[in-house]
């Protein structure tokens, strides 16, 4: 009886490291709202057992077994450069499109050159990529090179030029691009805009940035690696920072899986706070 329960002990510890995957969080270039959303499926894939790494530009706020963090840049670094949100939003839809883009290549480059990112690109061995999928295609080629399974996060509602990636059009006649106010119920010259809006942001990808982002991946991976759009396209999984009961409704493939409300935290009693009001005459 002993010796069977030894061995029964034996191989759940076995089944249990066999199970423990290695999983990397890439996103360098995110802010502090954006590592939020990531937090929550960071903490519980360390509470489940598997060996989490993530690049990111937040500083953990606490140290969390079996999640070790890499910090190459800082999120004032990534942003020192970026025009304040609230002044962003004055400037035309074309400015917005190529602006703080030399600056983020800046921050690619800073990247790459810190040693432990270079330790990781020379080791690292991985089950599974989870990348940030806004502003961070100059890492595209760190998924081709560890050659493991990707998966993309959205911390904003999905966009065409994402979703498009995976295979899934969204008509820009319904669906609304999240930055640009709109609802489901737009005018014609709302869809309009709406349609000519995506066309230049996919414009702009071809003749601009595409380019650059080529440039960037042949100096870390070689000219022989595979183009970023084809990179991007073997992502396998799309999680979305949105909910149909807080953004437009959107016809979204199995692969596209929507993850609005994540990262909130269960809300705590109100406690009753007693005021004393006095009268002065």
């Amino acid at each position: 009886m002993d010796i069977s329960i030894s061995l029964f002990i034996l191989l759940s510890l076995i089944s249990g490291i066999v199970h423990s995957e290695n999983i990397l969080f890439l996103l360098p270039i995110s802010s502090k709202s954006h590592k939020n959303v990531y937090d929550p499926l960071i903490s519980a894939l360390a509470l489940n057992g598997h060996n989490i790494t993530v690049v990111s530009s937040v500083k953990p706020s606490k140290n969390i077994p079996l999640v070790h963090e890499i910090t190459p840049t800082t999120s004032e670094e990534v942003f020192a450069k970026y025009v304040n949100p609230f002044e962003a939003r004055k400037l035309s839809t074309l400015k917005r499109l190529f602006y703080g883009a030399d600056h983020w290549i800046d921050i690619c480059h800073q990247v790459y050159k810190n040693e432990e990112i270079q330790h990781l690109l020379q080791h690292g061995q991985f089950d599974l990529t989870i990348v940030n999928g806004i502003g961070n295609n100059c890492f595209y080629g760190m998924l081709y090179q560890f050659k493991c399974p990707t998966m993309a996060l959205l911390t904003l509602p999905a966009a065409n030029f994402i979703t498009e990636r995976l295979g899934t059009h969204l008509p820009p006649s319904h669906v609304p691009l999240s930055f640009l106010d709109l609802t489901e119920k737009m005018t014609f010259t709302q869809r309009l805009t709406n349609s000519l809006v995506q066309w230049m942001i996919k414009l702009a990808e071809k003749l601009y940035y595409s380019r650059i982002y080529r440039e960037f991946k042949n100096q870390y991976h070689g000219e022989s690696s595979p183009e970023i759009a084809q990179i991007a396209s073997n992502i396998s999984m799309l999680l979305v920072n949105s909910h149909i009961s807080m953004n437009p409704s959107m016809p979204l493939l199995p692969d596209i899986v929507e993850i609005g409300g994540m990262h909130c935290k269960p809300a705590k009693p109100v406690k009753p706070v007693w005021i004393l009001c006095f009268d002065y005459y």
